[in-house]
C-alpha cells in the first residue's frame, strides 16, 4: 500500500487543520505536530502585537503638554512632552550691565550655575513640574543674593597681571561652595580672552557644562579649591553711661507768724466821794 503525501501551502493555516487520528510516527502525525505549535507560535504573536499597541496608548495618555519659549520675555506655545516641563532663567552681570533670559519647554539635560567674581557673575535657576501647561513663568528668576558664609577670592579681566592686581574678597551665594581659577573666551567684550577667579559651584570645577548661555566658554586647565569660611569681626562694644544729675528742690521753710496777745490790765480806783463822805463824817463829830 503506498504512503499518502499531503502538501501544505503556505496559505495554509493550522488552526483550521484538523486531521484523523493517525498511529504515532506516521506521516499525518508528524505533520499536525508541526502546524500545532505554528499555532501557539502564532497566538504569541498575537498577545505580542496587543500589547505593543496598550504600551503606545499609554504613553500617548501619559504624555504632558508644556509651555515653550525662550528671550527676555516668555511668549509661549504648547509644545508635548514625554516626562516634565522644564523651566530655566539665566542672569548674566558684567558688572556694567546685566541681561536676564527664560527659556521654557521640556525636560533637558542641565544644571544649575553659578559665579561671582565681584566684578562678573552668572546664574542659572532651573525648575520643573509635572501637570499639564504647569510651566507658565513670564519673567526670569532673581540672581541668589543669600550669602553662605563662604569667600573667595575674585577677580575678572582680559590679563592675569590685571586680574591679580584688582582681586578682592568675594563672598559667596547660595551653593558656591569652591573657589575657582580659570582662563576662557567670552563673547561679552572685544577682547575674547577672559580670566576669573571666585566662588563657584562645584559642578563648574568638571569643565563639562555648557555656558553659552552667558556667551563664555571655559578652558579645561581651571583650578578649585574649597571656599573658606568668613572671619567675622565684631565691632568693639562701647557703652557710655550718661552722667546723672540729681537736681534737689530747694527747701522753703515760711515760719508761722508768732501774734502775743496780751490781756488787758484793769486797774480799778476808790471813788473819792467815799472819801469826801467820810471826811465829812468826822467834821460833823468835831461840831458836837
Amino acid at each position: 500500500m503506498g504512503s499518502v503525501r499531503l502538501k501544505f501551502s503556505s496559505a495554509h493555516r493550522c488552526a483550521n487543520y484538523r486531521p484523523p487520528l493517525q498511529k504515532e510516527g506516521s506521516l499525518l502525525a508528524d505533520q499536525y505536530t508541526i502546524c500545532a505549535k505554528c499555532s501557539k507560535a502564532e497566538k504569541k504573536m498575537r498577545l505580542l502585537f496587543v500589547l505593543a499597541i496598550v504600551c503606545a496608548s499609554l504613553i500617548e495618555v501619559q504624555s504632558l503638554i508644556c509651555k515653550q519659549c525662550a528671550g527676555n520675555i516668555c511668549n509661549p506655545v504648547n509644545t508635548t512632552c514625554a516626562a516634565r516641563c522644564q523651566t530655566i532663567s539665566t542672569i548674566l552681570n558684567t558688572g556694567i550691565s546685566q541681561k536676564s533670559t527664560l527659556e521654557q519647554g521640556c525636560e533637558s539635560v542641565a544644571e544649575p550655575v553659578s559665579f561671582s567674581s565681584g566684578v562678573l557673575s552668572f546664574s542659572s535657576v532651573i525648575r520643573y513640574c509635572t501637570t499639564d501647561c504647569c510651566n507658565t513663568q513670564l519673567t526670569p528668576d532673581s540672581a541668589n543674593t543669600t550669602e553662605n558664609g563662604l569667600t573667595c577670592i575674585g577677580c575678572a579681566s582680559t590679563t592675569a597681571a590685571d586680574c591679580t592686581n584688582n582681586q578682592r574678597e568675594v563672598k559667596c551665594v547660595g551653593t558656591e561652595t569652591q573657589c575657582l581659577s580659570a582662563t576662557g573666551t567670552q563673547f561679552i567684550i572685544p577682547s575674547g580672552t577672559i580670566v576669573i577667579k571666585g566662588c563657584a559651584t562645584a559642578n563648574l570645577c568638571n569643565g563639562t557644562l555648557n555656558l553659552g548661555a552667558f556667551l563664555i566658554t571655559l578652558d579645561t586647565g581651571m583650578q578649585c579649591s574649597a571656599a573658606t569660611a568668613a572671619t567675622t569681626t565684631e565691632a568693639p562694644t562701647t557703652t557710655t553711661e550718661a552722667p546723672t544729675t540729681t537736681t534737689e528742690a530747694p527747701t522753703t521753710t515760711t515760719a508761722a507768724p508768732t501774734t502775743t496777745t496780751a490781756a488787758p490790765t484793769t486797774t480799778t480806783t476808790a471813788s473819792s466821794s467815799g472819801e469826801s463822805n467820810e471826811a465829812s463824817s468826822n467834821s460833823g463829830g468835831s461840831s458836837d
